[in-house]
């Protein structure tokens, strides 16, 4: 009689416990809150976005992360958007970057995306222009010195507009736990 009670103790115990820590996030999920802090210290937005299918798609893709510039600095003057292409062709920019729809970077904006999209890791699907300013569409895999890279390169599309050097964003507050 009494091992029952222990088991029927147990299992009203692992009832409780086990929605609570199904909550908590994982290490994964800890190390992403961490780089999106980063993030908005540097001065970039991020959220979760579906980008458009490409007609070599065989599946619809998934969410992913934007990291954008800030709203209200300087805007692109057009809009446009690569994607990563699954394979190289020659009417792709710089081989393996396909444009969706018909806009174009400008002649200023495209000299950064050469020099800059060759050294990004394959986790970096897009690279756009448009209403939230300049976006990187990221997997967030590589840590801390792909953040480097991507804020760079955001930094350098919106230079193109101004020739200067946009100032970073106010600060965000770090959360206490």
């Amino acid at each position: 009689m009494d091992v029952w009670i222990i088991v029927l103790f147990g299992l009203v115990l692992a009832a409780l416990v086990g929605p609570i820590l199904s909550v908590k996030p994982n290490k994964g999920q800890r190390r992403q809150e961490l780089m999106r802090l980063q993030a908005a210290e540097r001065g970039l937005n991020v959220s979760l976005v579906t980008l458009p299918r490409l007609p070599t798609d065989t599946e619809a893709p998934r969410p992913i992360a934007a990291y954008c510039q800030r709203a209200g600095r300087i805007q692109p003057a057009t809009y446009w958007q690569l994607t990563r292409a699954a394979y190289e062709h020659e009417s792709h920019f710089l081989g393996c970057w396909c444009w969706h729809k018909e806009g174009r970077a400008t002649t200023a904006e495209a000299e950064v995306l050469a020099r800059c999209l060759p050294h990004l890791p394959a986790g970096v699907r897009a690279v756009s222009a448009g209403t939230r300013g300049w976006c990187v569409y990221w997997d967030e895999r590589g840590g801390e010195p792909v953040l480097e890279q991507v804020q760079a390169l955001v930094q350098a599309l919106a230079t193109t507009v101004t020739g200067t050097r946009p100032e970073p964003g106010p600060r965000a507050q770090p959360r206490h736990r």
